[in-house]
């Protein structure tokens, strides 16, 4: 296999392939391609999002994907379904692109934050969000005030 270079992802003619490895937990990854469960994907990465700051307001990536729901394996109710109660917010999932089969880049690592199902039952939809996601939604820390200390001494003293 050879390296992959931007000419082979903005080559005239071209073929781009997708892989999601799935870490329900240590012992269960489930690896899913374009070739098999996968219907659809989406990816938006983005290092800001339209605001009224001049600058923007920092955004999470996003991943949103469906997946061939065949006999309802990817169904969270699914008492049947071999990833039953695996299928939760939190979920890691790892993208990868390939463009003529030279190699796997990996783009990103994803949490999911939601896993449902249409009535149809056809296919599941996933959507799931970079570290950013977290942090954005936790609370706030409780910083300690201090007095007669430099900016660099507070940056590492809160980051360490």
């Amino acid at each position: 296999m050879g390296l992959i270079t931007d000419a082979d992802f903005n080559a005239e003619s071209r073929e781009i392939h997708l892989r999601l490895d799935i870490y329900f937990n240590e012992n269960e990854v489930l690896t899913v391609t374009d070739n098999d469960y996968v219907m659809e994907a989406n990816w938006l990465e983005e290092s800001s999002a339209d605001s009224t700051h001049p600058f923007g307001v920092v955004s999470a990536n996003e991943l949103s994907f469906k997946l061939y729901n065949e006999d309802g394996i990817f169904s969270p109710t699914n008492t049947d379904s071999p990833y039953f109660t695996l299928i939760k917010p939190g979920v890691k999932v790892v993208l990868y692109i390939t463009s003529r089969d030279l190699g796997w880049e990996q783009l990103g690592e994803y949490y999911i934050t939601n896993w449902s199902e249409p009535i149809t039952g056809i296919y599941a939809d996933v959507v799931a969000y970079d570290a950013m996601h977290s942090l954005f939604n936790s609370l706030p820390p409780l910083l300690p005030i201090m007095q007669n200390v430099t900016f660099k001494a507070f940056f590492e003293d809160i980051f360490s």
